[in-house]
């Protein structure tokens, strides 16, 4: 199977607007640890997606779980925006 360039660019997306909500929302309580809100966002969106959905962390997934995961992160954005609204 090769290698699914599409799908891994659209989790990434997704993903570092997963992690962007979740560091917004971090530094809502706390807006001067920028850093600890980003360690903290990585952290989230790590244990909800099952790896790290930005960056270098979907290179070493398999094209199913890259594809398993986009339908998962679109719906804890939907989530959140809902919440927030």
């Amino acid at each position: 199977m090769p290698y699914n360039e599409r799908a891994d660019a659209q989790l990434k997306q997704l993903g570092n607007q997963l992690v962007d909500q979740l560091i917004g929302r971090a530094l809502r309580h706390n807006p001067t640890d920028t850093m600890g809100a980003f360690a903290q966002a990585t952290r989230l969106a790590e244990a909800v997606v099952g790896f790290l959905p930005i960056g270098d962390g979907p290179n070493s997934r398999a094209d199913h779980e890259i594809a398993a995961a986009i339908p998962r992160v679109k719906a804890i954005l939907a989530m959140m925006t809902m919440y927030e609204g």
